[in-house]
């Protein structure tokens, strides 16, 4: 199905408390990976900003709070561990496909952003 720019306007969502997403034809029902896959890539973006001047490890978990700080979202438990679904799942693996930083999903840590040490090297 195709979209003119009317019809796109008026499929625009809201999201909701209760993990629905609300458009101009109803509420659907979401999961946390939907949601995920479709937050912006705004948060990539802040995530390398977070990123740029580490050098060590970092936590998702950590990661995660100042991604939530900086986007001013709060850093209670609840919005901490929706930003980490989204970076694990979404954010994070999107940029280890670009090869932008490397990410142990199973230890839940950013391990080395190749590209920042890339970037450093060409300023010296």
């Amino acid at each position: 199905m195709s979209f003119d720019g009317r019809e796109r306007e008026s499929a625009t969502m809201r999201d909701t408390e209760d993990h629905t997403v609300e458009t101009d034809a109803g509420r659907v029902d979401l999961t946390e990976y939907q949601r995920a896959e479709m937050a912006p890539p705004e948060r990539r973006v802040t995530t390398m900003e977070i990123l740029a001047g580490r050098t060590a490890p970092v936590a998702l978990e950590d990661l995660a709070t100042l991604v939530a700080a900086k986007e001013g979202i709060g850093t209670d438990i609840d919005t901490v561990d929706r930003v980490a679904l989204t970076l694990h799942h979404t954010h994070l693996p999107r940029l280890a496909e670009l090869d932008i930083l490397d990410y142990d999903p199973v230890e839940t840590r950013v391990v080395s952003c190749p590209k920042r040490e890339l970037d450093r090297t060409r300023e010296e």
